[in-house]
């Protein structure tokens, strides 16, 4: 796995999972996740490289 934050967006980054099982399984437990109460992670897929 590897790990990124975007270099003009700091609120943003690239994780690299091991599979794609892994990254549904990430999608579908992370997403819309509460951090606050006007706040929550977004998630979804790319194909950009790290």
């Amino acid at each position: 796995k590897r790990f990124k934050f975007f270099e003009k967006d700091r609120k943003m980054a690239l994780i690299e999972m091991d599979t794609i099982e892994q990254a549904i399984a990430a999608l579908i437990n992370t997403h819309n996740y509460r951090l606050a109460d006007s706040m929550h992670l977004r998630v979804s897929f790319s194909k950009s490289k790290l």
